[in-house]
């Protein structure tokens, strides 16, 4: 029962970042929420947990474990296969585990189709129509193109210490990727590379961000324009912020839209072009609501879902209470009615750790 009250309320929330006043007046609707006890222990270990299924259900990763539910969420089955990342291919799925580093392609049915090994930790797997790719890191920053079959169509290296590319997606005309390189001061600035379809190097760029030196990129997607959208995040001891900002085909700067006391974890591309990011936000610099649940302080934070659009303006946001201290929402996918599951976790007063899975109805 003492947990039961931490999954009670849901606020839909007009924010105080810079476009407040840009929010369409909009609330989703919360069309299911379930939640899970951890110890302290068996807390989730990757932002990229959850995969959705041909039956309109999704898998999630469980302390390692693929678990199974249904389209509404409810538990169906505990599978035999351990990983720490999967993701939805045309196929089937793809999932990383490491120790030692291996791809696996599974098919529907979870029966191995390949599997390939490499030395590098997995950063991030991506399933085009016609090829995988990874981004790597070890020593050096490393992306490898697979065939479908498995088979490495090429493998490139950066000469980058101390850096690493989050995340990669397919454009026109080749690939880009985001992540971070060493800054000039002790901490880490925004690093773009743009690719070729051989993964030759078009343009790579590094940006600051001017308050702090610690910023990173999540995630990168070229737009219907042929301009590119990403998220650069950023924390430090006293300064959390995320940044959408919008570049050019060269990638200089159009605008920048900075979301201060927000930080996103992960962004994904819904069907109708616009994006959802997850992550967290804060109450010590927001008003604290009223009533105060007796769980929440003015240092908890929130679980946050938010549509972006194209511009780099927030559609809506929604804030979810999950535990007293660390909520933060890791990853997002989108069902095939439209709506989005969120994976999110927390602690709560006792030290268990949480997990709560929730689905946002699709806009009317």
């Amino acid at each position: 029962m003492r947990h039961l009250l931490y999954f009670l309320t849901l606020l839909f929330l007009i924010s105080c970042s810079k476009d407040v006043d840009e929010l369409k007046e909009i609330s989703p609707g919360l069309e299911w929420s379930i939640n899970i006890g951890y110890s302290e222990f068996n807390y989730i270990k990757t932002p990229q947990g959850m995969a959705s299924t041909t039956d309109n259900g999704f898998f999630v990763i469980e302390t390692d474990t693929l678990e199974k539910h249904n389209n509404l969420g409810g538990f169906e089955l505990t599978t035999t296969v351990t990983a720490n990342k999967v993701i939805k291919t045309d196929n089937g799925f793809l999932i990383y585990k490491n120790s030692p580093s291996r791809i696996i392609s599974l098919s529907d049915n979870l029966s191995v189709d390949w599997e390939f090994s490499l030395n590098d930790n997995v950063n991030y797997l991506l399933a085009t129509n016609d090829s995988y790719l990874l981004t790597h890191s070890s020593s050096k920053v490393g992306i490898t193109k697979l065939s479908l079959a498995g088979e490495v169509v090429w493998q490139k290296n950066i000469d980058e210490e101390h850096s690493r590319l989050n995340a990669i997606q397919k454009t026109t005309n080749g690939f880009i990727a985001i992540g971070y390189k060493p800054s000039t001061d002790i901490g880490k600035d925004t690093w773009i590379v743009r690719l070729d379809d051989s993964g030759s190097i078009i343009w790579e760029k590094t940006y600051e961000n001017n308050k702090t030196n610690d910023a990173t990129g999540i995630n990168i997607y070229q737009l219907d324009n042929g301009n590119f959208l990403a998220l650069s995040s950023t924390t430090d001891i006293d300064y959390d912020a995320s940044s959408i900002i919008v570049l050019d085909d060269k990638g200089e700067i159009i605008n920048e839209n900075q979301l201060e006391n927000t930080y996103f974890k992960s962004l994904i591309q819904t069907n109708d072009g616009d994006f959802i990011a997850v992550g967290s936000g804060y109450f010590r610099y927001r008003e604290i609501p009223t009533p105060v649940p007796y769980y929440s302080t003015p240092t908890s934070n929130l679980a946050i879902a938010t549509k972006i659009n194209q511009e780099g303006k927030r559609i809506w946001q929604i804030e979810k209470f999950i535990g007293d201290y660390d909520n933060m929402a890791h990853s997002a996918i989108e069902t095939k009615d439209n709506g989005i599951i969120v994976m999110a976790g927390g602690s709560d007063y006792y030290g268990d750790n949480l997990l709560d899975i929730f689905k946002i109805n699709p806009e009317n």
